[in-house]
């Protein structure tokens, strides 16, 4: 992302949002992707008290690879990986 943010910073002077994301993911499906690769023991828990949130949130890097070519996102597993083990540092 910091690559991103030097090279919009640099090149980018469109007035237009820029979305940068991947494909979308569920928050249980983060949860448990995230569960599975910290090996937790224990059951993932909903606080149903809370609200769903929205539903859906569509964002797409195409118009970023369209302007940046060479830009070449980082699948969302290996991302996460990278930070879980940052935060173990």
């Amino acid at each position: 992302m910091a690559k991103v943010i030097l090279w919009a910073l640099d090149s980018y002077s469109d007035e237009a949002p820029l979305n940068v994301a991947g494909p979308e993911i569920s928050i249980k499906e983060l949860a448990e992707k995230i569960a599975y690769l910290v090996d937790l023991k224990g059951d993932v828990v909903y606080d149903s008290s809370y609200s769903d949130g929205p539903l859906k949130r569509t964002v797409s890097v195409e118009k970023l690879q369209r302007l940046w070519p060479e830009f070449q996102p980082t699948d969302f597993t290996t991302a996460l990986k990278e930070i879980l083990q940052d935060l173990k540092k």
